[in-house]
């Protein structure tokens, strides 16, 4: 596969002091006592680290993942970036975009927690629902910058909202580059967000020469959905 940098405008740009390194200390202790102590302090961490997957699973507004996030950001050691992830997307699927957005960005310069490729491409998707789609490209000139391989669903998610913008032109570009230099194993999902893009643009010549391209394919067939 050949990866090659997007020349775009960074958005986010985290200054060196933006990521804490994440020491270990390791504790040698004689005494049965302090060891208790230590237990039921590791018990009691990990109890409000199960407690923080139940509450995710029962927010129903925005009040509620705030708050959460609040108490998750409070608790030492600091929740896996996995549970973060559940919050941000339950986040997602309220509509709250832009609130997810600001999460994200506390999550990775004030709490210093290592994102990782699924948080990222939380923060394009919804970059892109929130028709921002540069900022997306700027998540995804990180991707990069991390030494992290973008996937598919980064590329289709950056699709999809160019599509969304009506910035047509540039939908087929990013397309034709992704094809062209293999940035990603395409599938079902690429091949149907383009020709729904091209249909609703009008171009539905275009889109029919699509489908014909997946049908003589071999790693990539229509399905039902298109």
């Amino acid at each position: 596969m050949k990866m090659k940098a997007f020349l775009l405008p960074q958005f986010i740009k985290p200054s060196p002091n933006c990521y804490g390194s994440e020491g270990k200390s390791i504790f040698f202790c004689h005494s049965s006592l302090f060891s208790v102590s230590v237990f039921r302090c590791f018990l009691t961490k990990s109890v409000s680290k199960c407690n923080s997957r139940d509450k995710i699973q029962n927010i129903k507004g925005l009040d509620d993942a705030l708050r959460l996030y609040e108490n998750m950001s409070r608790m030492r050691p600091l929740p896996s970036v996995i549970q973060f992830n559940q919050l941000l997307s339950r986040v997602v699927n309220l509509k709250e975009y832009s609130s997810a957005i600001h999460l994200f960005n506390d999550m990775n310069c004030n709490l210093g927690i290592s994102v990782s490729e699924y948080t990222m491409n939380i923060a394009i998707n919804c970059y892109c629902l929130s028709n921002r789609v540069d900022y997306g490209f700027s998540i995804l000139g990180w991707f990069f910058k991390r030494g992290c391989v973008p996937n598919v669903f980064s590329f289709s998610t950056l699709l999809k909202g160019l599509f969304r913008e009506n910035r047509i032109n540039e939908a087929q570009g990013l397309f034709r580059k992704m094809v062209k230099e293999e940035l990603c194993e395409l599938n079902a999902v690429t091949y149907g967000t383009v020709i729904d893009g091209l249909c609703k643009a009008g171009n539905t010549p275009m889109a029919i020469e699509m489908l014909r391209v997946m049908e003589n394919g071999r790693s990539c067939k229509p399905d039902t959905h298109i």
